[in-house]
Formats: structure tokens, C-alpha cells, sequence
């Protein structure tokens, strides 16, 4: 559930391949007709690189020294556009904002073992998604045309950055399983349909990061306008599982009783 690749091939003169490392790391990769490759890149949360060429070979080698330049600066996010003709590459910064550092991760509030030391992060959960959807507009942009935000939804589920309490849930969802076993406060509980509920929940926010990160590429992959492929499409289609996804983990919470 931490690495996949996608590749996408049309008539032998088009690929597309999109990779993912663990859920702090990324790689975008996009070929067309052997002459163009775009590559984004994340490292945590705190730096991110885009680079476009024509000769995408050389773009790409700037983008890693860049990258290799900026490690040990944690407090600063910054995003880079290469642009290559012929030989020549030109960095054009396209913005530098400075931010505090990563969140940490959350942890248990108590003991490992107790449920109850989970409450806080499982209800923080259902907070960010809910927030998410109550501001859905603002974060995604959806009221544009194109460029749109997939990333404000990655970021609030856990699968880009650090902080949110989503990160990692399905771990959590562990945890609790076996802790019901142990505690008998929870000796009536349906700990199987509690499973079926947790993984279903991991499965939709799964989901959700593929959608989003597709709402955030399709349009430039040239699925601008093709009916249920484009950008704002995918984006649509995120929305609609992330309410899905809520439901389902508020089912969750209630059976756990909170």
C-alpha cells in the first residue's frame, strides 16, 4: 500500500508513469512522444520541485542537485520550473514561501494499549475530513477551470506531509483491534465488522489520494475537456468518496463510541 507504479501506453507513442514512495516521497513522471518529460518531486513536506524540459534528461539532473541543495533546510518549501531549448536549461523560480517546520506525527495520547489514547487522533480524523468538505472550494479551488488543488485534499488525509492525524490511520485501526482483545470494556463489540468497517475506511481514503492526485495531472496529460477524464473531473470524484470515506468513518467512531 506504499509504493505503486501506473504506466498508460496509446498507440506505442505515449506513456505516462506515475510512482509513489511511501507517503512523504513522490515522483510524477510523464513522457510524450519521447521528447517531453515533466517530473515532480517531494521530499517530507517542507520542499517540493517541479521541473519541465523538452530534453528532459537535463532538466531532471538540475532538479536533483536542487534537491541535494536543499536538504537540511527543513523550514523552507520552495518550487522550481525548468524549462530546457535545445541544450539550455533556465531556472525561473516560480515561488519561495517560508513555513515552520514539518508537524510531528501523531502518537498515542497514553498507553499504546489503552483505545482510549487513540480518541483524540480518531476524532481529529473526522474533524480535518469534515473540514475539508466544509471548505472544499477555498482549499481545491474548484471553482476554476483548471489548476486545481488535489494536493490541500493529500495533505488533510495523510498521504503528503506529516501533521494530519490521518496519517497512517489504518495503523491506528491496528492498534485498536488488538487492544479490543485485550480490554473487556470491549468484549461485546463486533470486532469483526469493526475490521470490515476500519479497512473500508483505509480502502476510500486510498481512494481519495488516487483521485486527487489524478484531478491534479489529468488535464495536463491531455485529458483537458474529455468528458469523466478531465482534471475537474477527478476532482469531483474525490469529493464524492472522501463524503463516502466519512460516512463510513464516522460508523467507525460510533462503534467505538465516540
Amino acid at each position: 500500500s506504499t509504493h505503486g507504479v501506473y504506466a498508460e501506453r496509446t498507440h506505442c507513442v505515449r506513456v505516462s508513469v506515475r510512482e509513489y514512495a511511501a507517503s512523504t516521497h513522490g515522483v510524477y513522471a510523464e513522457r510524450t512522444h519521447c521528447v517531453r518529460v515533466s517530473v515532480r518531486e517531494y521530499a517530507a513536506s517542507t520542499h517540493g520541485v517541479y521541473a519541465e524540459s523538452t530534453h528532459g534528461a537535463t532538466a531532471l539532473v538540475a532538479a536533483r542537485r536542487f534537491m541535494r541543495a536543499l536538504r537540511g533546510r527543513s523550514a523552507a518549501f520552495v518550487g522550481v520550473s525548468f524549462s530546457s531549448a535545445l541544450s539550455t536549461v533556465v531556472l525561473r523560480p516560480v515561488h519561495a514561501v517560508i513555513v515552520q517546520n514539518a508537524p510531528p506525527a501523531w502518537v498515542p495520547a497514553g498507553d499504546p494499549g489503552d483505545p482510549a489514547s487513540y480518541f483524540e487522533q480518531l476524532r481529529a480524523g473526522r474533524s480535518e475530513m469534515q473540514r475539508c468538505l466544509d471548505n472544499w472550494v477555498a482549499l481545491t479551488h474548484a471553482d476554476r477551470d483548471t489548476d486545481f488543488d488535489g494536493d490541500a485534499v493529500r495533505r488533510i488525509i495523510g498521504t503528503v506531509g506529516t501533521g494530519s492525524p490521518l496519517l497512517r490511520i489504518d495503523k491506528v485501526f491496528d492498534r485498536l483491534r488488538n487492544a479490543f482483545f485485550q480490554d473487556p470494556t470491549y468484549e461485546s463489540m463486533d470486532v469483526e465488522r469493526f475490521v470490515e468497517l476500519a479497512e473500508s475506511v483505509s480502502q476510500g481514503l486510498r481512494d481519495t489520494d488516487y483521485l486527487a492526485y489524478s484531478a491534479i495531472f489529468a488535464d495536463p496529460s491531455g485529458n483537458m475537456g474529455v468528458p469523466g477524464k478531465s482534471s475537474k473531473d477527478f476532482l469531483e470524484k474525490t469529493r464524492l468518496e472522501l463524503v463516502s470515506t466519512l460516512k463510513r468513518y464516522n460508523a467507525v467512531l460510533k462503534m467505538i463510541g465516540i
